[in-house]
């Protein structure tokens, strides 16, 4: 008797927000003591039926950041403010930062208007009350110091755009995004982008 091939579509998951989350999630294990890295990301690929190209891209980002964190760390804590001590920092804070600082600094493909939002985001999702604004502080700071070019942060890179009053939809992942996170995210970037002139 034949078997019957089931005829149900798998809806494969195809963006980079859910790579850097996986990315964060991998790397957060490993710092927990779960050091096999390889291991801790194939058992998240297993978790959702992600695309080829979402698994390399987590992977990319999360060995390419466990590699440079000699090179990351110290750029972190030298745009740390005062009220920061890089020790205390939440974990999740430090690896939303290194995932972002090596993108800024080893991606040079990805706009960096779309690394910025998406730091922003995940801290704001995942990490304490002041994440984001920690976050922000540190990038924004590395960038006013080292006068990234500007043209990276323009909006030709990555546009917002309100599809409707409920949600907003980044045209680099097509993900929905808080509207309230926007706004905070859009400050950010502004006062970013003000910090160049």
């Amino acid at each position: 008797m034949e078997t019957q091939k089931s005829s149900a579509k798998i809806n494969y998951i195809n963006s980079r927000r859910e790579a850097r989350i996986i990315a964060l999630s991998g790397l957060y294990e490993y710092f927990q003591g779960n050091n096999n890295l390889e291991n801790n990301l194939s058992v998240l690929f297993a978790e959702k039926p992600y695309t080829v190209e979402t698994k390399k891209f987590a992977e990319l980002v999360a060995t390419g950041t466990l590699n440079s964190i000699s090179e990351i760390d110290p750029i972190i804590k030298e745009n740390l403010s005062m009220n920061w001590d890089f020790n205390r920092l939440g974990l999740v804070e430090k690896i939303v930062l290194r995932i972002a600082m090596y993108e800024i600094l080893h991606c040079k493909e990805i706009p960096l208007k779309s690394t910025l939002t998406e730091a922003l985001y995940i801290s704001d999702t995942f990490g304490s009350k002041n994440s984001a604004k920690l976050v922000h502080g540190v990038l924004g700071g590395f960038i006013k110091q080292e006068k990234i070019d500007k043209e990276k942060l323009s909006d030709d890179n990555i546009e917002l755009n309100i599809e409707s009053e409920d949600n907003i939809f980044a045209k680099d992942d097509n993900e929905v995004i808080d509207p309230e996170a926007v706004e905070n995210q859009e400050e950010s970037l502004e006062w970013i982008l003000n910090q160049q002139n």
